[in-house]
């Protein structure tokens, strides 16, 4: 058998069947034979490994490059940070680590679930983050639909919702204060600018006989006008 031919029989193996067996499959990352892996075909001494992963089944493979072009994989984009938030957590996360060594494939589900402690410190920093209500409901969809699989998701589903509340706590407190900055300010402005009456009594400027109005609440204080206390 062809070597090709081998890793296309576990692609389809490692998918579930043949449906979708190309186009399940998202690129990961490209790295120099730094951890020793073998392709799914079994060769090693790899000058490059292709790793991949499959949407349906959580599983993460290693290919060569001769491998890669005969199952037609098409050419390999550099990846950029941000273009898949789960790519992204699965390269943070350091999955595709020296343990791994000679794995051909791994299941993402059991070494999520196996190493839950480093998971859940990724995704409580990525939690950390969230700055508004919004981001943290859109973060909660993301895990549903893309870590689902996980055991701890739970776990790490109630540490999102306590500091959902937080967030939103903080949010009537600040609400609060601006309303009591507000209410406050109003009340000043309406002491500041009274006209030639205050509480229902006219003030006038008393210094010197003047007899101008007091328009401030600095005026009636005094009990004189500006124009007066300059002078």
């Amino acid at each position: 058998m062809v070597k090709g031919d081998k890793t296309k029989e576990r692609l389809q193996e490692i998918n579930d069947g043949e449906e979708g067996w190309q186009t399940n499959w998202i690129f990961l990352q490209k790295q120099k034979n730094i951890h020793k892996n073998n392709c799914l075909c079994g060769h090693d001494d790899l000058i490059h490994q292709f790793y991949y992963s499959n949407i349906k089944t959580n599983k993460i493979v290693c290919m060569g490059d001769g491998c890669r072009k005969y199952i037609h994989f098409g050419k390999t984009k550099k990846y950029k940070k941000g273009d898949n938030k789960k790519i992204d957590d699965i390269i943070e996360c350091d999955i595709l680590a020296s343990e791994f060594t000679n794995i051909g494939d791994f299941d993402l589900e059991a070494h999520c679930n196996n190493n839950f402690n480093i998971m859940f410190g990724h995704f409580k920093h990525k939690i950390l983050n969230l700055q508004t209500y919004e981001e943290c409901m859109d973060y909660a969809i993301y895990l549903r639909e893309e870590w689902g699989f996980m055991n701890g998701l739970p776990e790490i589903r109630g540490f999102l919702d306590n500091h959902r509340q937080n967030l939103a706590n903080e949010k009537r407190q600040k609400q609060r204060l601006q309303f009591l900055e507000k209410k406050k300010e109003k009340t000043r402005l309406e002491h500041e600018y009274v006209g030639n009456s205050y509480s229902g009594t006219e003030i006038i400027c008393n210094y010197q006989d003047c007899k101008n109005g007091l328009y401030s609440y600095w005026e009636i204080e005094q009990g004189g006008c500006r124009k007066c206390y300059k002078n």
